[in-house]
């Protein structure tokens, strides 16, 4: 149930209040819709639903008064928060993490010479002597602000959220503030280089676009030439050859690039083993699977999850 922020106002309390200023409908609907896209619950709503997943779990009744609100592990750091507003739990500085979610929503490959950091987690400030949870926090912070500078950037809105999902719960699964941190390096790198590619190809005709962005959001699916040529509305032979033209390479071997690319994920976050990847990816074999994925990441599905993992 979460991360979400929580409000005691409802969507329509805030729309009576839009209503209250001289605003054209054009911007008050802009700005509803916008508001619609973030993590946010009321308070009421939240109680029931926790009233209703603790039935459904421990099929028991309770009340809201019944509630025990734990106060915050990290109540005392929040005291420490200086005049600039910097909190040591948190990039160092304001315009530093700015300038990070910048390269993000840049899709800016030269990211690491760019803030000359050997690893992006190093701007977050976590002692040794912190509790894993004090690192948690930030990092949930940090995907989730990622997302959506993914967004702005370009990247649909189906692919950012679902890979922040994907990481926020490789997050909840770390024991190590180590893991997290080769978390944050994985989870920045990949963000950053698919805005990267999505601005490059954004000249892509129409069709090309359809079809290039079902298979980054289907690649568990079992896609072959003749439903992606139906899903365009073009012949098989026709889409073949508009897609080498376009991007520079066949269907065939942008389908598994793509599967490749969301295996790095599942490596990472998932413990499926090697053979049940494979297959989630539709390939004939976990040895085809594993030279595919030597010739994309310079190294064997085995070796890249130790690393990273």
């Amino acid at each position: 149930m979460g991360p979400a922020f929580i409000t005691s106002f409802s969507y329509s309390h805030i729309e009576r209040k839009l209503n209250q200023y001289n605003i054209s409908i054009a911007v008050k609907r802009s700005m509803l819709e916008q508001l619609r896209t973030l993590p946010v619950i009321e308070s009421n709503r939240l109680m029931q639903y926790v009233l209703m997943f603790h039935f459904a779990v421990c099929d028991e009744k309770i009340m809201t008064e019944d509630f025990y609100y734990l106060t915050p592990l990290y109540e005392d750091t929040l005291l420490q928060y200086n005049d600039e507003g910097n909190d040591p739990l948190l990039p160092e500085t304001h315009d530093k993490e700015q300038a990070l979610l910048l390269a993000v929503e840049q899709g800016n490959p030269s990211y690491k010479q760019a803030f000359s950091l050997s690893s992006v987690a190093a701007s977050i400030k976590v002692n040794e002597t912190t509790s894993l949870l004090h690192y948690k926090y930030p990092t949930y912070r940090f995907i989730s602000f990622c997302c959506k500078a993914a967004q702005d950037g370009g990247l649909s809105r189906y692919i950012a959220y679902s890979l922040s999902n994907i990481y926020l719960e490789a997050v909840d699964n770390c024991q190590t503030p180590s893991e997290l941190k080769r978390i944050i390096d994985v989870m920045y790198e990949d963000y950053i280089t698919r805005v990267h590619e999505c601005r490059q190809s954004n000249a892509l005709s129409a069709p090309l676009r359809t079809c290039r962005d079902y298979i980054e959001q289907n690649p568990t699916s079992d896609l072959s030439l003749e439903m992606l040529s139906g899903l365009v509305g073009y012949t098989p032979y026709y889409l073949s050859k508009l897609f080498k033209k376009e991007m520079g390479m066949t269907l065939n071997n942008y389908i598994k690039k793509t599967r490749i690319k969301y295996a790095k994920l599942l490596l990472v976050s998932q413990k499926d083993s090697i053979q049940q990847i494979s297959e989630q990816l539709h390939f004939c074999s976990s040895s085809h699977f594993s030279e595919t994925f030597y010739e994309q990441a310079g190294m064997m599905p085995r070796e890249y999850r130790k690393k990273y993992s």
